[in-house]
């Protein structure tokens, strides 16, 4: 009977043939989530209950309220979509861009007089370079992401629709197309991380990872989005979004080296 030490499936993937990737996001213009924003339900008075009130002006008071309560409801629905605005395509634009390795980051902010576009086309072009035309000694490279399956690549793929840019054959059906896990050079090392669990029921966070595994921790930006440091005029706020991002980046790795093994390709 085979056993682990007769096989070197559980062995580590060499460190060589792993990279991270990240996205970064910022809202676009808010009209735009006015426009793709779901509309709020509208107030149905006939919905209204008014029990035993039989006092024309009670009922009226009623009303009245019911009408501000349901304007105030509206305008926190509507804030909210302004303020959740960099984490749908619709809404928001990619501003960082990262690949990491045992070589080191590789970044593209548009802080560097990159736009969306080119941010997005670099991306695409260290993809094909890695997962598509090389590999280390005959063996495929893998890309991992944090929670990449529902997030980074769908909205890289949507933002490169909008711009009209060319996606690099396969990755509409690895990330789109119902798939066996490790039939990809691309891994959500999310998906991993849950072991087979209900992962829509339990998004494990990165930094929960890294503590339970004893790899590290995020930097702490004291609950400041990316976006906010990284446009900052404060030039340590900018450096903090940048540490942040990367950290970010290298623990991303460092996970993936600890979780992925030769018996998952």
């Amino acid at each position: 009977m085979s056993t682990y030490k007769d096989s070197k499936s559980n062995e580590s993937i060499d460190r060589d043939r792993v990279f991270s990737f990240d996205i970064e996001t910022r809202p676009c213009k808010p009209e735009l989530v006015d426009k793709f924003t779901p509309p709020f339900e509208e107030f149905n008075e006939a919905e209204l209950k008014y029990g035993n009130i039989k006092d024309p002006v009670k009922i009226q008071e009623k009303l009245n309220n019911a009408k501000i309560a349901h304007c105030k409801a509206e305008a926190a629905y509507l804030a909210k979509a302004q303020d959740k605005a960099a984490l749908s395509p619709f809404t928001g634009s990619i501003c960082a861009v990262g690949v990491y390795g045992k070589g080191g980051v590789l970044t593209k902010y548009d802080h560097d007089g990159k736009s969306e576009p080119e941010i997005i086309r670099w991306f695409w072009e260290v993809y094909e370079r890695l997962c598509i035309r090389e590999t280390r000694k005959g063996k495929k490279i893998y890309l991992a992401g944090w929670n990449s399956d529902t997030f980074d690549i769908p909205f890289l793929i949507k933002r490169s629709w909008y711009h009209g840019i060319r996606i690099p054959d396969n990755v509409i059906d690895v990330c789109l197309s119902s798939r066996h896990l490790w039939t990809t050079n691309l891994v959500d090392l999310m998906t991993v991380f849950n072991a087979g669990g209900d992962w829509q029921k339990r998004r494990f966070k990165l930094d929960l990872a890294g503590e339970y595994l004893a790899i590290g921790n995020k930097v702490n930006t004291k609950n400041q989005l990316f976006h906010e440091l990284f446009y900052s005029e404060i030039e340590e706020d900018v450096s903090l979004a940048i540490r942040y991002y990367e950290q970010d980046l290298k623990l991303t790795f460092d996970i993936a080296c600890h979780l992925l093994t030769e018996g998952m390709q």
